[in-house]
């Protein structure tokens, strides 16, 4: 079973747990409908009445039913949002022994070194003093736009952060550290 299985087999059990845990909290919200059907609203506890105990302990079982139910429930959400969170980003990852991790791997250096590229060529009309935003994609433009209302977050003459550059380098570094490795393995277990 591929690590992409495994971590899709437990995205499975958590909404399947989810289920399960809505199932409850429904199954405790119905017994507090039932617990309070028949209590006229507002109702008061009568102090010292021979029926005070018998209230306060109908009272602790409403509260009760009520409390574990909203427990129920949001344990439930907790669990199908991890779950939600494992297939994205089971969508998103590139894993060591999927099939087509190297050629995923080779795409994804490409893609980024072609970012830098844009990066650099935008930075280098920046410090010339005409910063040509037609040399970035339009996911980056759109970057650029967010990133210059954020006060401080530009370089020098509306140049991008000096971090996107280093980050990228060295995510392209780690990246074709790992696609060697990868290759190194595959030829190796031919």
């Amino acid at each position: 079973m591929t690590y992409r299985e495994r971590r899709l087999a437990r995205a499975a059990r958590l909404e399947e747990w989810a289920e399960k845990r809505a199932a409850k909290a429904e199954d405790n919200f119905t017994t507090v409908r039932s617990l309070v059907k028949d209590v006229p609203f507002g109702q008061p506890i009568l102090v010292g009445h021979h029926s005070e105990r018998a209230s306060l302990r109908h009272r602790d079982r409403v509260i009760g039913a009520m409390d574990r139910g909203v427990e129920n429930s949001q344990k439930s959400e907790e669990m199908k949002s991890k779950a939600n969170n494992i297939r994205t980003a089971a969508d998103r990852a590139i894993y060591d022994d999927d099939a087509d991790a190297i050629d995923k791997l080779r795409e994804k250096i490409q893609n980024a070194e072609r970012l830098r590229d844009e990066i650099k060529a935008y930075n280098a009309s920046a410090r010339k003093g005409q910063a040509d935003e037609s040399l970035l994609s339009e996911k980056m433009r759109s970057n650029l736009h967010e990133l210059q209302s954020m006060r401080g977050m530009m370089g020098k003459n509306g140049q991008l952060p000096p971090f996107l550059g280093s980050n990228l380098s060295g995510s392209i570094s780690r990246n074709k550290k790992r696609l060697a490795r990868l290759e190194r393995d595959s030829s190796a277990s031919r």
